[in-house]
């Protein structure tokens, strides 16, 4: 699938409690996560967007080829997401991204990406399972048909990922490295990380 039918949207607007610091500005070989995950998703995308409500924190880190999207609920993954395609409405697919991914592969992405065309119209959702056996929402691809249902779902005052992710048909993905699916949550993560670089 060609980058033109791809839009990246990449989360970066979660507390990051449990860090005590900015997971998206985590240096990971020099570069802060964010940068590396926008580098990553770019070669996909006609357009990437980062959803965050601290623009100023990351605006310094890109071009003007980033867009940017407020998050102003703040209320989570999949309330930005339903917000995002509530303002950004589109048919085809978008690829969703944690900021918070050290080990995502671009070769990896590339490989799905190149079976979205084939993926039967029944499917909306396509996601690659984690080691606890859930799909794994934040790093996969939606058509942006999803959101009438994201909608209707958040109107029932849930803004749950997984629960939503039961209503909906998935194409499972196949994932290659195991470790890609890790992230950054902890400073004891974070250490671990360090410690593997």
């Amino acid at each position: 699938m060609t980058s033109s039918k791809i839009t990246s949207l990449i989360l970066a607007g979660g507390q990051s409690r449990r860090m005590g610091r900015d997971k998206a500005l985590l240096m990971v070989n020099d570069v802060p996560l964010l940068e590396k995950t926008v580098a990553i998703a770019a070669p996909l995308s006609h357009t990437v967007w980062i959803n965050t409500p601290w623009r100023q924190e990351y605006d310094y880190l890109f071009s003007k080829k980033i867009r940017w999207c407020d998050d102003t609920q703040q209320q989570g993954g999949l309330v930005a997401f339903t917000e995002f395609l509530k303002t950004k409405p589109t048919n085809n697919w978008v690829l969703l991204l944690a900021c918070d991914l050290p080990y995502l592969q671009l070769e990896q992405l590339q490989k799905w990406a190149q079976q979205l065309p084939q993926i039967p119209k029944t499917y909306d959702v396509a996601l690659v399972k984690n080691t606890a056996g859930f799909y794994e929402p934040l790093c996969g691809f939606y058509r942006g048909t999803v959101a009438k249902s994201l909608e209707k779902y958040q109107e029932t005052g849930d803004r749950s990922f997984q629960k939503w992710l039961i209503t909906e048909n998935i194409y499972e993905l196949t994932l290659d490295t195991k470790n890609m699916l890790f992230n950054c949550n902890t400073p004891e993560d974070f250490a671990t990380l360090k410690a593997q670089s």
